[in-house]
């Protein structure tokens, strides 16, 4: 599930948006987009022989971000967000060894297997499976497509591009939701104020 569902009110699928409504009880989605995204997502062809190129980022700590505004922070970038999870678990397997910090390892650095560390690539795949629902991204599983070749990261084209899409309805879920803040609050500002003067008063 998006993790800015509790910012925009939606959980993106491939890249259709679904609105969540409540009721007289549980979210519920509307039943017509649904379908939508079943229909879209089951129209992406992924071709393993037309891959494209993965370039993740480095570690970023959330004190390099001090002056970011929290949207900012939280902004969707799939990339990042699989870099994250690699050096999350990098960082588990350093912490789990509990050796004195003066031994630990350059567990950032990025090894000949693209992960950050000593972290082997089974581990990855078998630490994110504990933690599936947190391993998704526009509602798939980007790591059951994900390669390491030649020294580099790779995902079918098609699956690159939904992936682009995704981030890019994210944000901009995220930008109507901030000026919807933003109205409210304006409103909210002018009722505190009191009426307005009639003119010529």
């Amino acid at each position: 599930m998006s993790h800015h569902l509790r910012w925009h009110g939606h959980v993106v699928v491939g890249d259709v948006a679904l609105r969540l409504y409540k009721h007289k009880g549980p979210w519920r989605y509307d039943e017509r987009d649904v379908r939508r995204a079943a229909r879209d997502l089951s129209a992406v062809t992924v071709d393993h022989d037309d891959l494209v190129e993965v370039v993740l980022p480095g570690q970023r700590w959330r004190e390099e971000g001090r002056g970011e505004d929290e949207d900012t922070w939280n902004r969707a970038n799939w990339r990042g967000q699989i870099a994250g999870w690699m050096y999350h678990e990098a960082l588990s397997k350093e912490l789990a060894r509990d050796r004195p910090y003066t031994e630990r390892s350059d567990w950032a650095r990025i090894g000949e297997n693209g992960l950050p560390g000593e972290l082997t690539w089974e581990e990855f795949v078998s630490a994110r499976a504990d933690s599936r629902l947190s391993s998704t991204i526009a509602s798939t599983y980007p790591l059951e497509l994900l390669t390491w070749s030649e020294g580099c990261w790779w995902l079918p084209r098609a699956y690159a591009d939904l992936l682009d899409r995704w981030e890019a309805l994210e944000d901009k879920l995220l930008e109507r939701a901030r000026c919807a803040r933003g109205a409210e609050h304006g409103g909210r500002a002018g009722a505190a104020g009191g009426r307005r003067p009639r003119p010529g008063t």
